[in-house]
């Protein structure tokens, strides 16, 4: 880098680029106008809007925002409406209430137009930023590094501007909402995009800092080798044998891969998955294996009318997915259940048609009975879990320990076990963004009303880099139980 260069770079990195293309603008006056029915909406749907956070900081919010969007002269960029609405929301801290529908079509105008991102794909620990893909030319960064600062502010500050926008009852769940979006896209939606960025980075094995300034890269670049959500996330299903003792298979979402979002009856339509369990359960029964391991990791979750059915063919009594389940009735929850047909469901649909809007109420939890016919496993079942094993996924495991069903491997989820979830959502009138709300609280089966994550039975750290380092670690077990028989 040549010294002009260099001082062009100073000079020009204290100003950002603005992100958001003239993609689509709203007045300030629409905006107020969703703003006020957004709050609306959530105080009366919500099963508690004011669980994590008081309802005098609310309203503190939404008096100043009032105040903004009244002073306001000029239109507001989708991107920046979307963040406005979005940080309000995310005040709740419910991981489950959160809008959708503001970034996707602003970002391919702005990667179109030849924006650029931050370049480094990034996996965020203990609020702490770590390099995990290097997408530049710098030959002194690797994967593993730190980044102790971007552009003169402290790791910690952007983390903390970046937590602002994300739903979630905890920062290690919003790490994870953060890393599965990718840091770089995430950054960019809050702070812009910048024509270099300064970096203060340390390497794990070094307790001495360096300061290194890198080029950003181009979105069309990144995304090109950038996997994102498809790294983190799995939504397939898969089955395999590993050996002659032990069977895999990855469950993938809890619900119908064809539904289109959660206001869709075809969501919850389940034969294509129970085909798939018995399926597995056929082949295993067949070749008479002693051990399954169900992988839930990267599991987005679902609907327990899904997982109650799959932990049947393993369950050696009856159980029930949760110990309280809770449901507050609106208008907008009542014109969804309106249009159930699932017989299983008969008896919540006429307890939440029955109330009056705004009632809350706890609904008889019926439990789920074992499988008794040829298809029920008696076996060893094992589960994995990472800290991208959300909702369902992250009660699933919990109901398994509660009732000794099996053993929990892996990472503590971010999830919890017991939370505000079992969620619809409704549409923004001049926005259009869709915003997700939790009608219910749960309780996980053995009562405990802690707001915290899957702790494994046994815990294991990822390795980045390893093949899988979890599933090899599972096999140990069933190794050293097997000479033990």
């Amino acid at each position: 880098m040549n010294k002009l260069t260099a001082l062009v770079l100073l000079l020009i990195l204290h100003t950002n680029i603005q992100a958001d293309p003239v993609i689509q603008k709203f007045s300030a006056k629409d905006v107020a106008e969703d703003l006020d029915y957004l709050y609306k909406t959530l105080k009366i749907s919500t099963y508690n809007l004011f669980a994590f956070t008081s309802k005098s900081t609310y309203d503190g919010e939404y008096r100043q925002l009032k105040q903004k969007l009244a002073a306001r002269k000029d239109s507001l960029g989708k991107l920046e409406a979307y963040n406005l609405l979005q940080r309000f929301a995310a005040l709740a801290r419910l991981g489950h209430l959160s809008l959708q529908g503001g970034t996707p079509d602003v970002y391919e105008a702005y990667k179109a137009g030849g924006g650029t991102l931050f370049p480094f794909g990034i996996r965020i620990d203990n609020n702490r930023l770590f390099i995990r893909h290097n997408y530049t030319n710098a030959p002194n960064v690797k994967e593993g590094d730190e980044i102790l600062a971007i552009n003169g502010k402290p790791a910690l500050y952007c983390l903390k501007e970046l937590y602002a926008v994300v739903a979630g009852e905890s920062n290690y769940f919003k790490s994870t909402i953060i890393d599965m979006n990718s840091f770089s896209k995430k950054y960019w939606e809050v702070f812009g995009s910048f024509p270099a960025y300064r970096l203060l980075i340390k390497s794990p094995d070094s307790k001495v800092s360096k300061r290194i300034t890198v080029m950003p890269v181009l979105c069309t670049e990144f995304d090109k080798v950038n996997k994102g959500i498809n790294e983190v996330l799995q939504f397939d299903r898969a089955y395999r044998v590993i050996d002659e003792q032990t069977a895999y298979f990855r469950p993938g979402i809890f619900l119908n891969m064809e539904g289109q979002s959660t206001s869709d009856h075809k969501t919850f339509e389940k034969g294509e998955f129970i085909h798939f369990l018995d399926s597995v359960f056929a082949d295993i029964r067949h070749r008479k294996l002693k051990n399954v391991v169900i992988d839930l990791r990267g599991n987005p979750g679902g609907d327990d009318s899904f997982s109650d059915p799959m932990i049947a063919y393993f369950a050696n009594k009856p159980f029930w997915f949760c110990s309280r389940f809770s449901v507050r009735t609106s208008a907008l929850t009542k014109a969804f259940w309106k249009g159930v047909n699932d017989s299983t469901l008969k008896d919540i649909k006429e307890a939440i048609l029955s109330h009056n809007d705004g009632e809350v109420f706890d609904t008889p939890i019926p439990s789920f009975p074992p499988r008794t016919d040829s298809f029920r496993f008696t076996g060893n079942a094992y589960l994995l879990v990472n800290r991208y094993s959300y909702s369902n996924a992250a009660v699933t495991p919990a109901l398994v320990q509660d009732y000794g069903f099996g053993k929990v491997v892996g990472e503590p989820t971010a999830d919890c076990p017991t939370l505000y979830a079992a969620e619809h959502d409704f549409k923004l009138p001049h926005t259009q963004f869709i915003c997700s709300y939790p009608k219910a609280y749960m309780v996980r089966p053995n009562g405990n009303t802690e707001s915290k994550g899957v702790q494994p039975d046994y815990p294991v750290a990822v390795k980045p880099g390893t093949e899988d380092n979890v599933l090899e670690y599972v096999l140990g077990l069933i190794s050293i139980a097997g000479h033990h028989r």
